[in-house]
């Protein structure tokens, strides 16, 4: 495709430029799709709308989704299709754990469930060389061993 058969799809709402890249959606459907995406995630970043945009097909999907049934439902009924397309393509199961809309981790089964009935979902509890205990993701390197946040100084010697 040539760069003056952009330009003509971009005149003609065929496609949307951004930056270096081409989209092939409506600016509606990329407008959509923004509001999708500061819906759905706690930190909204450009490569989330970026991701979804660059795949045409699943784009229009959610923008029919959202048009129809609104914002959160569409964001909600687009969510509960995709996790059950990959469970029936064996890519997730019930303790699958996934990024809830609040930023806590969900496990794949409890996702359709209330926030007050899901079970708790615990970091893994590990020890530092300092002697705390805190969570793994935690965990920072230091000269003198493994440290917890309050002791990474002390610990990099």
């Amino acid at each position: 495709m040539t760069h003056n058969d952009i330009n003509e799809l971009v005149r003609q709402d065929k496609a949307v430029r951004v930056g270096p890249d081409v989209f092939y959606i409506s600016k509606h459907e990329l407008l959509t799709i923004k509001k999708a995406v500061k819906y759905t995630c706690a930190r909204p970043r450009k490569r989330d709308w970026l991701q979804i945009a660059a795949r045409p097909l699943v784009a229009k999907k959610l923008v029919s989704l959202i048009d129809e049934l609104g914002v959160e439902s569409g964001c909600e009924e687009w969510g509960r299709q995709n996790r059950d397309a990959e469970r029936e393509a064996g890519l997730l199961s019930d303790d699958t754990l996934l990024m809830g809309n609040d930023g806590e981790p969900v496990r794949a089964g409890d996702i359709d469930k209330p926030k007050a009935e899901r079970l708790r979902v615990l970091p893994e509890m590990v020890e530092c060389d300092c002697g705390h205990e805190c969570g793994a993701a935690m965990v920072m390197s230091a000269s003198m061993g493994t440290a917890c946040p309050d002791c990474y100084d002390m610990m990099s010697d």
